[in-house]
């Protein structure tokens, strides 16, 4: 597939997502297709759920994502803490997590593993 991100997913036919890897060495873009990608998104009326920015080298301690989620949807975007657990619980966001390369080192397989999960 070529063109956007966001074109390259709806060509997948993947439906509901439930994941992209974006993989390449460092200054290639990849910072920038994610940032069009939520752009993308919020344009098109079709998905149900809000694309948030995460940045997983804020990722700092094993946990479960959703806890995780929560906790960051609070610290970074002022979101109460119960609705922050009721949009996770409920699916309500599209998280579009960035940097795992930036994760600790001890720490990154696990976060790998537990956005997998």
């Amino acid at each position: 597939y070529e063109g956007t991100l966001y074109e390259v997913i709806r060509a997948s036919g993947q439906k509901p997502l439930q994941g992209v890897v974006v993989l390449g060495p460092p200054g290639v873009g990849k910072t920038f297709s994610i940032y069009r990608y939520i752009l993308d998104v919020i344009a098109d009326l079709t998905e149900t759920r809000v694309p948030v920015f995460f940045s997983l080298s804020l990722w700092t301690k094993d946990q479960p994502l959703a806890d995780w989620l929560q906790q960051e949807l609070h610290k970074n975007y002022q979101v109460n803490r119960r609705v922050a657990q009721l949009l996770v619980d409920h699916n309500r966001i599209l998280p579009v997590c960035d940097g795992l390369d930036q994760v600790s080192t001890d720490l990154r397989e696990r976060c790998a593993e537990r956005i997998i999960d």
